[in-house]
């Protein structure tokens, strides 16, 4: 016990001589703080040395009498004459340093070497634990998965000879929907397939008739009974279908988001690249 209490003294005594030597010998590190103005010690035939964290486009010094050299990180400071005081500032593209320089004096107060550093970026704020990361997916998720409904079509078959477009499901957050699409080439022939542009129908006419199929993909027969409506293109985002030839008989699913319209009940068209000029398309009521 006596032996433990012995080193520990002798350790604090052998730190705390290391700090005292550290700061009497001229060499000392400083964070750069353009509104703080820094000492710089001097001493007849001996030089200071300033060394910046980046290379230096620029420095002055307030007299003659004090000479100053700089070459890419590094600046050299020697006073030609005794009870000279002056100032220097010295620039990168990125601070600016300001320093009095002392009249030389005892080599002992002398400056050797200021290393000159720029402030650690803050410690940010502590995230979550793992654990934490995970309930709030959880809840997020479980939020989502509850908009989640089907899109019903009734008297929808895909044996017709053309391209069929199907929404089948759609979900939503505060700002989008995201809805599940599914594609069909029932032609003998390649067809191009790309992202389907996707306007907001709002019919002049029948406007009851389309709320009353809510969640609903219109047949072409039904939609017909719109009549005249006015289309207002919509913003799309993260869609995961890829541009390709879509081969005769071949079915392909996607997820698109998109652009949350004002209105609570609106009706849109889904409307993909036409196939020998005839519309492939989808209406969908949700």
């Amino acid at each position: 016990m006596q032996k433990t209490w012995l080193f520990q003294i002798c350790s604090t005594a052998l730190l705390s001589s290391s700090l005292a030597l550290m700061a009497q010998s001229g060499i000392s590190t400083h964070i750069i703080n353009s509104e703080v103005v820094s000492k710089i010690g001097t001493s007849l035939n001996h030089i200071s040395v300033i060394e910046m964290p980046e290379p230096i486009v620029g420095a002055t010094v307030g007299s003659d009498l004090v000479s100053m050299e700089y070459r890419d990180k590094t600046v050299l400071i020697e006073p030609l004459k005794p009870g000279v005081q002056t100032n220097l500032f010295v620039w990168t593209a990125h601070s600016r340093t300001t320093y009095e320089v002392l009249p030389a004096g005892d080599p002992s107060a002398l400056s050797y070497s200021i290393r000159e550093t720029y402030a650690p970026p803050p410690t940010p704020p502590p995230g979550p634990t793992p654990e934490e990361a995970q309930t709030e997916r959880d809840r997020l998720h479980d939020t989502f998965m509850m908009t989640v409904r089907n899109i019903k079509a009734r008297h929808y078959k895909e044996t017709a000879r053309r391209v069929h477009l199907r929404v089948l499901q759609v979900a939503e957050d505060q700002y989008a929907f995201y809805v599940r699409l599914r594609a069909v080439n029932a032609t003998p022939h390649l067809y191009r397939i790309d992202t389907p542009v996707v306007s907001l129908l709002s019919p002049l006419f029948g406007e009851r008739m389309a709320l009353r199929s809510m969640n609903e993909q219109l047949t072409d027969r039904k939609f017909a009974q719109v009549e005249a409506y006015d289309a207002y293109q919509l913003s799309t985002h993260g869609s995961t279908l890829v541009s390709r030839d879509l081969r005769s008989g071949e079915a392909v699913e996607w997820v698109m988001a998109l652009k949350k319209p004002q209105r609570s009940r609106s009706m849109f068209e889904f409307t993909l690249p036409t196939d020998d000029g005839d519309q492939v398309h989808a209406v969908v009521v949700f």
